[in-house]
């Protein structure tokens, strides 16, 4: 009890001391993430995540799987206009869905946007990182490289192909930034968060992590090693950084490059 009065004055008012003996809770994530997360069980965990993995990945899972097993040939690229357009809305909407269910589900557990990593890094005076942003960047470029390299060096085979179109172009760039949002925020950012907000230990969330992502890249052959190697390493820089938006704009960006290549 702390006692606060003037000299030859009654006591004016009595304040409780600031208690100081309990300790911090303990970082379910990563260093930064907010210590006032609750836990939740493994059971719950596993279930979120592998719905969500399902609701955006088991088509390109079963399509990898054909590609593997021979039952799925290159594709004629006649389509029009509205074809093309018609699917550009749909991706935009899976997109935008994809946000949105991660964004909801994190948030009934107290799991902030920010916490989940998109935000970008910031100075003390509120101002963007840029010089951080650059090294994330120059990392990223680093990781897609050495992994496509090794991808190549290694592939036994490879998605449809078809002849390029004008729409074709289009919707290609759309799927291009559709796969760095939906890839980054649910199988790297969602994944992570989730079962580390469990007590998972890195030694199962790690692999797990990896596994989901090359699980859709398998039509690689034994190339999907370079997509592991791709995948450690922007599995290293979102927890070194804590944010998955650089990471987002290269996986985009690098999509696109080779779409218009």
């Amino acid at each position: 009890m702390a006692i606060f009065e003037e000299p030859g004055l009654a006591p004016l008012r009595t304040v409780e001391a600031p208690v100081t003996d309990v300790p911090p809770a303990k970082r379910w994530w990563a260093p930064g993430a907010d210590p006032d997360v609750p836990r939740i069980g493994v059971r719950r965990a596993v279930v979120e995540v592998t719905l969500v993995y399902l609701a955006f990945f088991a088509a390109g899972v079963v399509a990898a799987g054909l590609i593997v097993g021979g039952h799925s040939h290159d594709f004629p690229t006649d389509g029009s206009w509205g074809v093309y357009m018609t699917e550009t809305v749909s991706v935009l909407s899976e997109m935008g869905l994809a946000v949105a269910v991660v964004i909801l589900l994190a948030g009934r557990r107290g799991v902030s946007p920010a916490a989940l990593g998109l935000s970008v890094p910031r100075l003390p005076d509120g101002r963007v990182a840029v010089s951080a942003m650059i090294r994330m960047a120059a990392w990223c470029f680093v990781a897609i490289g050495v992994g496509l390299t090794v991808t190549g060096l290694l592939e036994t085979g490879h998605l449809p192909k078809g002849h390029t179109s004008a729409p074709l172009l289009i919707i290609d760039a759309v799927h291009s930034v559709d796969a760095g949002v939906v890839e980054e925020l649910v199988v790297l950012a969602f994944v992570v968060v989730t079962l580390r907000q469990a007590g998972l230990s890195w030694a199962v969330v790690t692999p797990a992590a990896l596994v989901l992502r090359a699980a859709y890249h398998i039509y690689y052959g034994p190339g999907v090693v370079g997509i592991l190697i791709w995948a450690a390493l922007f599995f290293w820089i979102y927890l070194r950084f804590r944010t998955i938006v650089p990471l987002i704009i290269c996986h985009a960006y690098w999509d696109i490059i080779v779409s218009l290549g």
